[in-house]
């Protein structure tokens, strides 16, 4: 699941990735999933990102910062080590999904 898809249309990411292992799973269970929002119960963790523990509803945004922020010599280096998976699940080095949808089947 890339995450640009699951900010954009959380309940179509999950559900897509559920039906990509095998789980049918009826619209009812994913109703705590709607546009740009998740409802989280309470969490029983121990310990763990601080944002773990939150519950309610939950915005999703799409965090685009690093796009103005990394320097053109970091995003070269990420984009090397990342290459190998880009390639292998179809993603340009802009990001955007190739054209061929089964990369990754």
């Amino acid at each position: 699941m890339r995450y640009e898809e699951f900010v954009r249309r959380p309940r179509q990411a999950v559900a897509a990735a559920l039906a990509g292992i095998g789980l049918a799973v009826p619209a009812a269970h994913l109703a705590h999933i709607g546009d740009g929002r998740v409802v989280l119960g309470t969490s029983h963790g121990l310990s763990g990102n601080p944002s773990r523990f939150r519950d309610g509803e939950i915005t999703l945004r799409a965090d685009e910062t690093w796009r103005a922020s990394m320097s053109r010599r970091d995003r070269l280096i990420v984009t090397a080590i990342g290459l190998p998976l880009m390639l292998r699940y179809g993603i340009t080095a802009a990001g955007s999904p190739a054209e061929k949808q089964d990369a990754h089947d």
